[in-house]
């Protein structure tokens, strides 16, 4: 059999195997008490305001004048090519912007069906259940963040915590395989692979009382089948979202990749005001930068990102929110390469690279010091 992915270290718990039974149950379950420390600590730091304390409701929308400066330059320096015709139309076409008050709503939504899924399960078996959520990652990763925003929705129903699939199967085996869900949580999926991976190389059991779940915002179609041969369930509520590929097909459009992976039409079309992936998974270079194809044959269109508020940087715009915020326990800053298994170690408390983050450049160019609140439908008013 092969091994399982280890938990990250813990630095207060060395000396407990994290599979043997007892102990490994209890760990996770106990972590869910200190999960909700943590919850109250931070939840407030989770979400973008101005530093007049308004809402941002949208952050870094497309700039539709530099996009369309962007598509006739690239047809114009390469005329006649159908090849790039195809291409620069369709990725104009389809290009999708997630503001981030859109992000919160879905956010809402993934938590709402997270609920729904325990209490259907929980009327199913009645003799009890238990509800993993897993939180993969490090603690400075989307992942934590997307559950932090979430998590008011399902509180008080989940009952262990763990950061890998693999992991909460075990859970599941060690507890007598009592009925069990298990729900990864994250904002965006693009190949699925971090999501397979967590699953670990023995894959997800068939147990009737044993369900996976893929509890992630957006999903791309080529991640969902990915999920589904895995034996991990995808959401209702998730949005699906599409390659260039599949656009090009769809639109019986041909296109062959004659330069490099930059112009790959596997890679999709969608960034948030959150962030933009890497160029494993879209094309990072043409909206961070605008790039273009055969820039060489006219030096007088520089490039320039299309992105608002990224015009005039050289710095990764948008940055990663979730990178940036400065989450603490009991007051004193946690160690962002740990994992949620050692949420409550502040061990290198004092360590330069543990210091609050002071500050942002958001769009408009403004320096401003960030104020985290919850949004208004997730707030403690509801």
């Amino acid at each position: 059999m092969a091994s399982l992915p280890p938990l990250l270290p813990s630095s207060k718990y060395q000396n407990i195997n994290p599979y043997r039974r007892n102990e490994d149950l209890m760990y996770c379950s106990e972590l869910v008490k200190k999960f909700d420390i943590f919850y109250e600590e931070n939840i407030n730091k989770c979400s973008m305001k101005d530093s007049n304390r308004k809402d941002l409701k949208s952050v870094y929308p497309i700039n539709h004048d530099l996009k369309n400066q962007w598509r006739d330059n690239m047809l114009r320096m390469n005329p006649g090519d159908k090849n790039v015709a195809n291409f620069v139309l369709t990725f104009v076409k389809y290009l999708e912007y997630i503001p981030i008050v859109t992000f919160y709503h879905q956010c809402s939504k993934i938590g709402n069906e997270i609920c729904e899924k325990i209490h259907n399960f929980q009327e199913r078996y009645p003799t009890g259940v238990n509800s993993i959520l897993v939180i993969s990652g490090t603690i400075d990763k989307s992942n934590l963040w997307t559950s932090l925003l979430m998590y008011k929705t399902f509180r008080g129903k989940i009952t262990h915590i763990t950061n890998h699939i693999a992991h909460a199967v075990k859970l599941y085996q060690n507890s007598n395989k009592i009925p069990t869900q298990i729900f990864y949580v994250d904002d965006c999926s693009y190949s699925g692979e971090q999501l397979s991976k967590s699953a670990g190389n023995d894959g997800i059991p068939e147990e009737k009382t044993l369900e996976v779940y893929a509890a992630v915002c957006y999903v791309s179609l080529t991640a969902r089948n990915i999920f589904k041969t895995a034996g991990i369930k995808c959401f209702d509520t998730s949005i699906i979202f599409y390659s260039m590929e599949y656009h090009l097909i769809k639109d019986n459009l041909e296109f062959t990749n004659k330069w490099n992976n930059m112009y790959n039409p596997e890679l999709h079309m969608l960034y948030f005001d959150h962030k933009v992936a890497d160029g494993v998974s879209v094309f990072d270079k043409i909206l961070r930068t605008g790039e273009y194809l055969n820039w060489e044959v006219d030096k007088q269109s520089k490039p320039v990102s299309f992105i608002r508020g990224c015009e005039n940087t050289t710095k990764t715009c948008p940055p990663s929110f979730y990178q940036v915020i400065h989450y603490t326990y009991k007051g004193r800053p946690v160690i962002k390469n740990n994992s949620v298994i050692d949420i409550d170690d502040t061990s290198n408390y004092g360590d330069p690279s543990n210091k609050p983050f002071k500050g942002a450049k958001f769009h408009g160019g403004t320096s401003v010091k960030p104020i985290y609140h919850l949004p208004l439908y997730l707030s403690d008013s509801d």
